[in-house]
Parts: C-alpha cells; sequence; structure tokens
C-alpha cells in the first residue's frame, strides 16, 4: 500500500488542513494547496455555528472523502468502515 493521506480535498487534490504519512514513516502534517504540501502549520479551528442543511452537506463530503481515500488504496476497509461508523454517528 502507499502514501496515507488524511484531510482536507478539493478537486481530488490534497488542499486546506490535512496530514501525509509515507510508508518509510515520514509525516508532513500542515497545509496544502493544490496538491502540494505548503507548510507545516495547523489551519486555525474556525467557530461555526451549523445548521441542518450545513450539517448534512459535511458529512455527505465526508463521506465522499472517505470512499474516495478507501477506492484508491489510501485506508483499508477496516479504517474506511470505522471512520464511516463514527461520521454516521455524528448524523
Amino acid at each position: 500500500m502507499g502514501n496515507k493521506y488524511v484531510g482536507e480535498v478539493r478537486d481530488n487534490k490534497r488542499h486546506g488542513q490535512g496530514t501525509q504519512t509515507d510508508v518509510d514513516g515520514r509525516i508532513e502534517e500542515g497545509i496544502w494547496n493544490d496538491g502540494e504540501f505548503q507548510y507545516a502549520q495547523k489551519a486555525p479551528m474556525q467557530s461555526v455555528k451549523p445548521s441542518l442543511e450545513n450539517s448534512t452537506n459535511g458529512i455527505e463530503a465526508r463521506l465522499t472523502t472517505l470512499k474516495s481515500l478507501h477506492s484508491k488504496g489510501l485506508i483499508s476497509d477496516s479504517e474506511y468502515k470505522t471512520t464511516k461508523e463514527k461520521v454516521l454517528k455524528g448524523f
């Protein structure tokens, strides 16, 4: 299996806050832009009062990203199942 990325995605590319763990154990955690690692820093948490619509869209986006990571082999079957269950519990 290859590198593992967990984080924000836009247009099927790493974009925003994320962490990549390489097969050799190297970890890059920080900000990504258009698939390229920019710098090691955590993005500030935004305080947003979620509406039901935003909450639903967020869950759909997380599930879509999760499915994409799984289909690309970036996460295992068990990681996919466990994370999916956690996302759906929050709904």
